[in-house]
């Protein structure tokens, strides 16, 4: 709806806040350490955040009160997306791995393998079958989240990739590296 804005801190806590008044709604606390990243369902009644202490928790925005908490990642989650039916979600850590997790049954589904730096950042396509990746090893991969596979590698950035997104149609990624440029690629 745009009216609410979602922080994770340094602080363990997560906050939600009205973007119209610029107050906090709810401090949503459970994380030990930090939150390095937090993403809220396409519905908006849910979050899912990752922590410094390697844990996954899902987050209820009505109450406040957390869902779950998911454990069995093997790696610190730098990065976080949820697919658009906010029944999925994919992870990147430090490993160079990512994640898809099922958040109705807390499980990871797979594991997908391919980069060789971490990966910090994930954007998944409007259909919720692939997922785009940035990392360190100055790549962005292509998956097909349903099979695992790698689906094409883009190369082109001259140092590690930070951030990706995707344009409304899903046709076309757009990545900021550390070489200070922002790159536009074709995925149809």
């Amino acid at each position: 709806e745009g009216r609410w804005a979602v922080s994770g801190g340094y602080d363990g806590t997560i906050r939600l806040w009205s973007l119209e008044s610029g107050m906090v709604k709810l401090i949503l606390m459970g994380h030990v350490g930090w939150v390095n990243a937090v993403v809220v369902t396409p519905d908006g009644r849910r979050a899912i955040s990752s922590g410094s202490d390697g844990t996954l928790r899902l987050w209820n925005l009505d109450t406040g009160i957390e869902e779950r908490t998911l454990t069995g990642e093997e790696s610190k989650v730098l990065a976080l997306a949820v697919t658009p039916d906010g029944r999925r979600a994919v992870t990147g850590g430090n490993d160079g791995r990512l994640r898809v997790w099922n958040l109705d049954t807390s499980a990871i589904e797979r594991t997908l393998t391919g980069h060789r730096g971490s990966v910090r950042a994930i954007a998944v396509t409007l259909q919720g079958q692939w997922a785009v990746s940035a990392s360190d090893d100055w790549t962005l991969h292509v998956w097909n989240i349903n099979t695992g596979e790698v689906e094409r590698t883009l190369n082109g950035h001259a140092g590690g990739v930070n951030a990706v997104g995707l344009t409304p149609d899903g046709q076309r990624a757009i990545s900021g590296g550390d070489d200070g440029t922002l790159r536009l690629w074709n995925l149809g």
